[in-house]
Formats: C-alpha cells, structure tokens, sequence
C-alpha cells in the first residue's frame, strides 16, 4: 500500500523539477535577450548622442565588466543567504 504515495510523490518531484528548470531557462533567456539588445542598439544610441557606434562600443565593454563582478559576487551571497533568496532578488531588481 506504501506504493502508491511513493508514486505520487515521484510526480509531484517531477512536476516541481520541471517547474523550476523552467524558471531557470527563462531567467537565461532574459540575461541573453539582455545582453544582444545592448550590441543591437548601439547604433541608434551613438545617433542619439552624436557619437559614432565604434566609440558607443564601451557600453558593451561596462556591461561584460559589469557582469565579471556579479558573477562571483551573486556566487558569495548565494552561499551566504541561500540560492533561491539571491535568485528571486535578482530576477526582481532586473
């Protein structure tokens, strides 16, 4: 009789794996999506601010730099107050 809830259970596990590997998938598609809008629309920020493309090409630059100090540091606050915490604020500031 013990086989039934363990069935049960090994759904709800899968349901909830699924769940949260689509969460992630998505929060990658936002950092992509964000990342490719910056190169795409240096062209029309450089004519906005009279500047060729080539010399707008430093915000791609402050972007990567900006992302290498983040990196590590969403690593040391994951650790220090939890994965999901950390993620959940990340996904919300963004």
């Amino acid at each position: 009789m013990t086989a039934i809830p363990e069935i049960a259970t090994l759904s709800e596990t899968a349901t909830h794996a699924r769940r949260v590997a689509l969460i992630v998938a998505i929060a990658f598609f936002m950092q992509l999506l964000d990342s490719t809008i910056i190169s795409t629309s240096l062209p029309q920020m450089g004519a906005s601010f009279g500047v060729s493309p080539v010399a707008m090409s430093i915000g791609i630059t402050v972007y990567m730099l900006t992302m290498a100090v983040f990196v590590p540091l969403s690593g040391w606050l994951a650790d220090r107050f939890g994965a999901r915490n950390i993620f959940l604020l990340a996904i919300v500031l963004f």
